[in-house]
């Protein structure tokens, strides 16, 4: 089967490699770009010293200027899946319990944790500039004093890569990914069958 895969990078290449091992091709392209929403964020976080971290993307930690890394090094933090789990201990930040599965599952043990956190100033939640309200919505349900900084931000694509475009036109694509594997594939209309079913 011929899948197009149209999750942002590096999701995409890892979504890819999965395909291959299940024996299907991988046409990759991203309909968004994730990147750095602000040049610098160093002096908003240097400002007012933080307890903890939140942060439910690794994109949220991986894009952050040197400076930023620095200024949260050592601090707390609680953060969704594993990949951003190690992209945490990367920064030198102390994961104050295991990941959380989603975002959700975050919020809905927010509380508990804070209470075990014991938290001595405002909480750092590190985010996309589009992101699940899941967490934010807990912590002001909670009166927490925290910042939201938006570290990164989705753009769509200016034009699809060209591999993408010629099994498009041909026809070659079985179906598409917008997601991961687990939230299901989309079928693909395919020319040649539909004219061979008098569609």
């Amino acid at each position: 089967m011929n899948v197009l895969v149209l999750r942002a990078q590096p999701a995409a290449a890892g979504t890819a490699r999965v395909l291959a091992r299940l024996g299907h091709q991988a046409v990759v392209a991203p309909l968004i770009v994730i990147g750095p929403a602000a040049a610098r964020l160093a002096r908003q976080l240097t400002e007012t010293p933080h307890a903890a971290v939140i942060a439910a993307s690794t994109n949220a930690l991986d894009l952050l200027d040197a400076e930023s890394r620095a200024a949260i090094s050592g601090l707390k933090a609680l953060v969704v899946g594993r990949r951003t789990e190690a992209a945490a201990a990367a920064l030198g930040l102390d994961l104050a319990a295991p990941s959380f599965r989603t975002a959700a599952a975050l919020a809905a043990a927010l509380e508990a944790a804070l209470r075990e956190l014991a938290p001595k100033g405002p909480l750092l939640y590190l985010a996309g500039h589009d992101r699940k309200p899941e967490i934010e919505a807990a912590l002001r349900r909670g009166a927490h004093r925290f910042t939201l900084a938006e570290v990164y931000a989705a753009k769509i694509v200016a034009k699809f890569p060209g591999a993408a475009v010629t099994a498009l036109r041909q026809g070659d694509i079985d179906a598409a990914l917008l997601g991961p594997l687990g939230c299901g594939l989309f079928p693909a209309r395919r020319r040649g069958r539909d004219r061979g079913r008098g569609a």
